[in-house]
């Protein structure tokens, strides 16, 4: 299947080669042999019925009341087990959940190590530039920093908590303006900066696969150091913690879902349920599709844009239904990069909804 997402991927990797010159990197060891060069078929053995999908017009104001927003839910406790599986890929090829999970396995003692670099206060909101430590894993196994942001309400909480991952090509600076706006009404955010963002000084190579297959794997890995690190702020509320992710961000909130037990509110916008269709197509183990039916309790928004180049109404649909319940799609009358900003009263709507805050602003 011809790549359509990848053309981000290549597009930016070669801007990377031309203005990050100054970085070198080494291919790590992939141990995963037994799946190199696999292409899964997924059968999806089920519909969504709790929700209703709508279109936007771009003429929606984002400060404005949202159009639709989910049905109240009931927060699913902390750590609670995760559920019977809704869908079964077909494919016999890719190892099951169980052994794939060990695939983002990392060390847990390993300290996150907070550094603050700089911070400034913008009308009563902390912006403080930070940078973390990621983690060893035995795929690519040394730790990098990892650049962010992380924004405060001024006083002592507990807040809630967002982690915000870009589009590929962008960087933590992408959600930076909503992270202020849901500061001044008591919500903190940790926005990240992925392996592929060029402020990483990142070069890869869109047709060296190993190196793909790692970044992806310690992009997972980062965001769950990012809720490690959230777990260490005193201000933090752990029981009402969330993901936003944004294309990229999607993409790989999916696989984060079936992985974490710590987030109760996920916010998915146009990512892709299989990374292997649309873009590596050597690394099916890695679908979203793979890992998220056997997510534990959580609630979902999927917000797509009806004019996107990159993803289609069947891929869309395929990542809304293999989602566990409670979960809602929205589509807005946009394109691919913009529907951050039509898409923008929704979400903030659903996520006070769901963690318990207002956006008065």
């Amino acid at each position: 299947m011809k790549s359509r997402f990848g053309m981000i991927v290549v597009i930016q990797c070669l801007v990377l080669f031309l203005v990050s010159c100054q970085t070198e990197q080494t291919a790590p060891t992939i141990i995963l042999d037994q799946i190199n060069s696999l292409q899964p078929e997924i059968s999806p053995s089920h519909t969504a019925t709790s929700t209703t999908q709508q279109i936007i017009s771009p003429t929606a104001t984002t400060t404005s009341e949202p159009s639709q927003t989910s049905t109240a839910t009931e927060m699913p406790a902390t750590n609670t087990p995760r559920p019977t599986k809704t869908i079964t890929p077909t494919a016999t090829d890719v190892p099951p959940y169980e052994i794939l999970i060990d695939i983002f396995a990392y060390d847990q003692e390993f300290p996150v190590d907070l550094v603050i670099e700089a911070e400034e206060i913008q009308d009563g909101v902390i912006i403080q530039t930070v940078k973390y430590f990621g983690a060893e894993n035995k795929i690519y196994q040394k730790a990098l920093r990892v650049p962010a942001y992380l924004v405060l309400p001024e006083g002592n909480g507990p807040f809630p908590a967002i982690l915000y991952l870009h589009a590929g090509m962008s960087s933590k600076d992408q959600y930076l303006d909503e992270a202020i706006l849901l500061a001044r009404n008591g919500v903190i955010s940790l926005l990240i900066d992925g392996p592929i963002s060029s402020s990483r000084g990142s070069r890869l190579d869109p047709f060296n696969i190993p190196v793909l297959r790692d970044a992806y794997i310690r992009t997972v890995i980062d965001i769950q150091r990012g809720i490690d690190l959230l777990e260490t702020i005193p201000q933090v509320d752990n029981t009402r913690m969330a993901y936003v992710g944004h294309s990229y961000g999607a993409t790989w909130g999916g696989v984060l879902a079936g992985l974490e037990t710590r987030l109760k509110v996920y916010v998915l916008m146009a990512g892709y349920a299989q990374v292997s269709e649309n873009d590596t197509p050597q690394v099916p183990e890695l679908d979203a599709i793979r890992y998220l039916p056997y997510a534990a309790p959580a609630a979902y928004l999927f917000q797509f844009a009806q004019q996107d180049a990159f993803i289609n109404q069947e891929e869309a649909q395929l990542y809304f239904d293999t989602a566990n319940e409670p979960k809602t799609m929205l589509w807005y009358d946009i394109d691919h990069y913009n529907l951050q900003f039509l898409s923008q009263a929704d979400r903030l709507a659903w996520l006070g909804e769901q963690l318990g805050f207002i956006v008065l602003e």
